[in-house]
């Protein structure tokens, strides 16, 4: 006898099945959703949920024609705000110390490119104490091509950003640069040590004048100033630290102190910065994404680009009239100020601008840092040279302090100069 299931077998076994299928439908919804959203979403989130779609590289030809796009653009919103116009430097590749500079660096993505791992490291171990002449001259003597390169490029007086590669995208590599300072610093040293006092001031200043080609090029970035920062920072530490002493009492401290005195941090200098800041976002960065089709374009980039290039070009003319006080917590952008883009734009016009209140606090801290150090090393050569002590009617004659004009605090017991008594501030130690 044939067996006929029943009319609620059916009706139950195909519910089973439709749990079934609905069953390993949410499994493998539920596992294809990412992590993060697992975690922390509720189920109908995690149900409903939606991967972005994959955004696909552009093609060569597409980079180059958004590129050509970008460069109109550019040029048009120049057009518009002359303050935000630059005159590029023809100079011989061989002549210019910013592209010499880039094909050493690179963009930064290949660790020990130039400084061995083993140098790097005893050169971070040994700085203060431990440091042994022999066995550091052995280190460098396995870097004198690059030593000579670096000395050349320090004596180099013409930078530019024009000419550079195909590959630049305006990005410099800090720790790369950082590398190659610490080898002549060091270089420096061993010069002194050995009795070469005017190899040594050389050596120091090539670092200075590495520093400075990235400050005086046409468009500096606010990276760039801070390279240019970091290495005035090292230069003026590694003087006052190491060479002062190596030197011994006997050496005249007066090339070194023109040495620190070469730079003044003028709000002009940040005026020149934010004119480079402008056209690196702009040509380097934003233009060439916004202009392609993708996920999170705005919709509404030609009112972006003139909103910014219109907040830039105020601020390279409001800095450049400042004073050094006036750039303490500088201000970013006002949400107010672009109320009228699109969120996404709202968003890119806030994210340019978040860090200029601390960057320009950290301006101001090396303008006065800076003077400091022109200060103590009055006071050095004061000492030398046999003239009494050093009171607060030697001190008003001495640098001061950038911001308010008032002379600095010299203490003899501690031998440190301070802004101002109980500053909370790292004072300048002055070498014995």
């Amino acid at each position: 006898m044939d067996y006929r299931p029943s009319r609620s077998f059916l009706i139950l076994m195909s519910a089973f099945t439709a749990c079934g299928v609905a069953g390993a439908w949410g499994w493998h919804r539920i596992n294809s959703v990412p992590g993060h959203i697992r975690s922390g979403g509720d189920l109908w989130e995690i149900l409903t949920y939606e991967p972005k779609p994959i955004f696909e590289a552009p093609s060569a030809a597409e980079i180059a024609r958004t590129r050509a796009r970008a460069e109109l653009m550019k040029a048009e919103l120049i057009h518009t705000h002359p303050l935000l116009a630059i005159d590029h430097r023809m100079i011989p590749a061989e002549q210019n110390a910013f592209l010499r500079l880039h094909r050493l660096t690179g963009d930064g993505q290949a660790p020990h490119k130039n400084v061995s791992r083993e140098l790097s490291t005893a050169m971070e171990e040994k700085n203060g104490s431990g440091w042994d002449a022999a066995e550091m001259r052995s280190m460098l003597d396995g870097h004198r091509p690059l030593i000579r390169e670096l000395r050349e490029i320090g004596e180099l007086r013409e930078r530019s950003v024009n000419g550079m590669p195909g590959d630049y995208t305006g990005f410099v590599s800090a720790r790369e640069i950082r590398n190659l300072a610490m080898v002549m610093l060091h270089s420096a040293k061993l010069a002194a040590v050995e009795g070469n006092a005017g190899q040594a001031l050389r050596d120091v200043q090539c670092v200075r004048a590495i520093a400075t080609h990235y400050q005086e090029v046409e468009s500096p970035t606010l990276l760039m100033t801070t390279v240019t920062i970091l290495l005035d920072g090292m230069v003026r530490g590694w003087v006052m630290d190491e060479m002062v002493t190596v030197l011994g009492p006997e050496a005249d401290l007066r090339p070194w102190r023109e040495l620190l005195a070469v730079r003044s941090y003028d709000p002009k200098l940040l005026s020149h910065t934010l004119r480079g800041e402008w056209h690196y976002l702009t040509g380097s960065f934003l233009l060439p994404v916004l202009l392609r089709d993708g996920p999170n374009t705005p919709p509404d980039v030609d009112d972006l680009m003139i909103f910014l290039a219109d907040r830039f070009s105020e601020s390279v003319e409001r800095v450049a009239k400042a004073s050094l006080a006036d750039l303490i917590d500088l201000p970013g952008m006002d949400a107010s100020e672009y109320s009228h883009l699109s969120t996404e734009s709202r968003e890119l016009a806030r994210l340019l601008t978040v860090g200029w209140s601390k960057w320009g606090n950290g301006f101001v801290r090396e303008a006065v840092r800076q003077r400091m150090a022109l200060a103590a090393m009055e006071i050095l050569i004061l000492e030398r040279s046999g003239s009494g002590e050093v009171g607060p009617d030697v001190m008003a004659r001495l640098p001061r302090n950038p911001l308010d004009g008032t002379p600095f605090l010299y203490d003899p017991e501690t031998r440190t100069v301070s802004r101002f008594a109980g500053d909370g501030d790292r004072p300048l130690i002055l070498p014995e």
